[in-house]
């Protein structure tokens, strides 16, 4: 389950979700996948054998694989999903001057959401590219205000993208600290307004 609102909390839509990942063997193979690769692995072994006689791994534990062994990584994904519930409320609109407005009526939910996700990482730099496609079996409504400062009730049907792409760097070998750069392109739910910028920020990831 989800919920979904605007930075005003003006919008209250409670919608299900659920997602089909189809797993593709070598389509993703991460840093940290490579490593656990190399564990126990008959490619590396000490030129002695182990004291019983077995094979003498160079690498019995992950935490034996040295982090820089493999420098790269990369993924690719494609996700099917639906999302679908209710607005659970009607919404008074009212422009910024508080000299117009317009009632924004409940309506169903129901999105067929496709999504591609891509991802190349190197040492500490990682490229990480996403594609969401909405596509909307029934229209939903939302307020906006117009240039002369009326309001109107747009229509929101059809297919929605949004794109982004992130180029990070990690600031630790594990890159749990990293500094990002964000490019944003095109419309999410529950407002659907149309983005097209850059944005910069630091994340924490364990």
């Amino acid at each position: 389950m989800a919920y979904e609102t605007d930075k005003e909390f003006d919008k209250s839509n409670l919608i299900g979700t659920a997602d089909f990942h189809p797993l593709v063997r070598k389509f993703v193979l991460t840093r940290e996948m490579r490593r656990y690769g190399a564990v126990q692995n008959t490619k590396y072994l000490e030129a002695q054998p182990a004291p019983d006689g077995g094979p003498n791994y160079k690498y019995k534990t992950f935490a034996d694989v040295p982090e820089s062994m493999f420098k790269g990584g990369y993924g690719f994904e494609f996700f099917v999903g639906v999302e679908g519930g209710d607005s659970l409320r009607h919404q008074f609109f009212q422009s910024k001057a508080k000299k117009a407005s317009i009632n924004v009526p409940k309506y169903a939910i129901f999105r067929f959401r496709p999504r591609l996700h891509m991802f190349f990482e190197y040492d500490r730099m990682t490229f990480d590219v996403s594609e969401t496609l909405r596509i909307l079996a029934t229209p939903e409504y939302v307020g906006q205000e117009l240039s002369d400062k009326e309001v109107r009730l747009r229509r929101v049907s059809e297919i929605q993208s949004y794109l982004e792409a992130t180029t990070s760097y990690g600031l630790d070998p594990a890159k749990h600290f990293s500094i990002s750069l964000t490019y944003k392109r095109g419309a999410q739910p529950p407002l659907f307004q149309h983005v097209n910028g850059v944005q910069s920020g630091f994340t924490i990831k364990y």
